[in-house]
């Protein structure tokens, strides 16, 4: 039964130094202020989205009427007018749920443990 003790030890050892990555944030991701020009482009691209049918029976399904949007679209920042164009016209960019790097290291972590349990080696951390 050692042998499964120190297999469990070593998996809280690498959940807890992968929980604590988590937590420490991205340095750099801080975006220019958009200029004037930008921010009108952005706004634009907002509204032309907005003016898609499939887009406009979604909000009407969730209960967003066109004086409700609008009044939600005047209370945006800059900033968060330029984020939701971004991600508007990203091509190639992110996707939800990232670009699966994370799922891969995981997965990889998880492969060598496996191996290390099932082929009977130890993990000493003195």
């Amino acid at each position: 039964m050692r042998r499964s003790g120190t297999f469990f030890r070593t998996a809280w050892i690498v959940f807890f130094v992968l929980a604590f990555w988590a937590l420490v944030p991205a340095a750099g991701l801080a975006a220019p202020v958009p200029s004037p020009a930008e921010l009108e482009a952005d706004r634009a691209l907002l509204q032309s989205a907005l003016e898609n049918q499939v887009v406009r029976e979604r909000l009407a399904a969730l209960g967003l009427g066109p004086e409700e949007i609008q009044a939600r679209l005047d209370v945006l920042t800059p900033d968060d007018i330029h984020a939701i164009a971004a991600n508007i016209s990203a091509s190639g960019g992110v996707e939800a749920g990232g670009d699966g790097a994370a799922v891969l290291v995981l997965v990889l972590i998880i492969a060598f443990l496996m191996y290390l349990y099932f082929s009977g080696k130890r993990v000493h951390i003195s």
